[in-house]
């Protein structure tokens, strides 16, 4: 009996020791799907805080100027840069080729020309291989009375995610990128 005792060994067996690495796998499959939306939600929020910026230079000069305008630069716009993170995940601004009040009568200095840094801002960063350099083809525009702002990010390698911030400050998501 006393030998018995001297070489029982204590440790896991090998069925114990896959029991473990099968449960660690199933709780990583769902925790990785459900981080990369956290992720994306907080993307969004980036998207959101840019656009807020937007509308706000545009009320401003709305209210100066009585016209909303598509030249965000000259109106004091420009992302705010974050810190956090390596860049910005979204474009913020104006389509090119679109109807945008690029012009306010009898004031030549506010007179632009769309284009990157002036009436859209590219996002610097993406996740899918490509950055957020354009933003949404329809519904982005500025004149006298009305106002839409666009963001597009690229958020996951099979689409955009876009948004829009009227000038009453409703949000709108066109297509949902996650």
């Amino acid at each position: 009996m006393r030998k018995h005792l001297l070489t029982d060994k204590m440790g896991f067996t090998l069925i114990e020791l896959m029991v473990v690495v099968a449960i660690i796998g199933i709780l990583s499959a769902l925790a990785v799907p459900q981080y990369s939306k956290f992720q994306s939600r907080a993307r969004q929020a980036e998207a959101k805080v840019q656009l807020g910026g937007a509308l706000t230079a545009e009320r401003t000069f709305f209210a100066e100027a009585g016209t909303y305008i598509g030249c965000l630069s000259k109106i004091g716009y420009s992302p705010a840069p974050d810190t956090s993170q390596p860049g910005r995940y979204y474009a913020i601004g104006f389509t090119a080729g679109t109807e945008v009040a690029n012009a306010v009568t009898g004031t030549t200095s506010l007179n632009c020309s769309l284009g990157k840094d002036v009436s859209y801002f590219e996002g610097t960063s993406s996740i899918g291989g490509s950055n957020a350099t354009s933003l949404p083809a329809t519904s982005v525009y500025a004149n006298a009375s009305k106002l839409a702002i666009g963001a597009r990010g690229k958020l996951s390698a099979v689409g955009n995610d876009d948004w829009e911030l009227d000038q009453n400050g409703q949000f709108n998501n066109i297509v949902t990128g996650f």
